[in-house]
């Protein structure tokens, strides 16, 4: 069983050694349990932590406290909460409890704030992180053709629920139960080269991450041409940097933010010395590209911040 903490119980399995709180901390890491917890519960645990009538309390060094903290994070599965998740509790330590738990899978969360300290949850009852699929190599240039009804099937069949498409360049929008990216994107490549009978990579991003991506577009690029959007499976190093911006042509720049490439195009792309083909052999990666206007649409449709 996996369980999340609140920063309440851990600061009492601090400060009363022989108390319920140190048995619970206890029995979950001796037993054949999971700890899940994030940075923001272990913030918060160490905030209060160093309260002057916590301290006066507990008396426990500044190097005592850290050690704990430190302790808690190695022991623990931690996560980063999402913020677009849902939790329909008011105080935002709250909030953040109930989204780490979800994001880590956890089967129950110990904490005050529940009238019988603590409460299992019920997956059902559970809003599951929405993705956002962008997919390479479907409906390009008149190959690989995909009907966008069989699109939808295919990620129905992996288990994902509220699958939708947004226009026939391969956009799947979907909910799942996984809080890991990596192993969702691994999960559809390998389903839809066996029912597709070719390669497809898929490059996923949450709701916070593409509200970001569309702010970054409008706000940091703010000035330049509309830019086509990059997505990459991770963020390139200082080589393949140094080749892309080799790339680099009166017509043609391009900028890197995090796992997503943007660029700049003066032209029309189809008549740009930069082929796809070309900047994918410079950098050693795979990527797709959306339009700037396509993440407008789809940050607009699903209400996403900065939209």
């Amino acid at each position: 069983m996996k369980i999340t903490l609140d920063s309440t119980i851990l600061v009492r399995a601090f400060d009363d050694t022989g108390g319920l709180a140190r048995c619970l901390l206890s029995t979950i890491l001796d037993g054949n349990h999971g700890l899940v917890l994030s940075s923001e519960i272990l913030a918060e645990t160490s905030r209060v932590l160093r309260y002057p009538r916590m301290q006066a309390r507990h008396g426990m060094p500044e190097s005592r406290i850290y050690e704990y903290v430190m302790f808690l994070q190695a022991a623990a599965m931690m996560v980063r909460p999402d913020p677009m998740l849902v939790a329909p509790i008011r105080d935002p330590n709250d909030i953040v409890v109930v989204q780490t738990a979800m994001i880590g899978g956890a089967d129950a969360i110990c904490d005050p704030v529940f009238p019988e300290g603590c409460a299992r949850i019920e997956r059902s009852e559970i809003p599951m992180p929405r993705y956002f699929a962008f997919l390479r190599a479907i409906n390009v240039g008149g190959h690989h053709l995909v009907k966008m009804e069989a699109l939808r099937a295919h990620f129905e069949d992996l288990g994902f629920v509220a699958v939708e498409t947004f226009i026939a360049s391969g956009n799947v929008i979907f909910q799942a139960k996984s809080a890991k990216s990596a192993e969702l994107e691994g999960k559809i490549e390998r389903h839809l080269e066996r029912v597709l009978g070719h390669t497809v990579a898929a490059f996923l991003r949450t709701e916070s991450e593409l509200a970001a991506i569309h702010t970054h577009a409008v706000d940091g690029l703010e000035g330049a041409p509309v830019p086509n959007i990059g997505f990459l499976a991770a963020p390139i190093g200082a080589l393949a940097r140094a080749a892309l911006m080799a790339l680099q042509t009166p017509t043609d720049e391009f900028h890197l933010h995090g796992r997503e490439m943007y660029w700049l195009c003066r032209t029309r792309q189809s008549e740009s010395p930069v082929t796809i083909a070309r900047l994918e052999r410079a950098i050693e990666a795979k990527v797709t590209f959306r339009g700037a206007g396509t993440v407008a649409r789809l940050a607009a449709k699903y209400k996403l911040t900065g939209a």
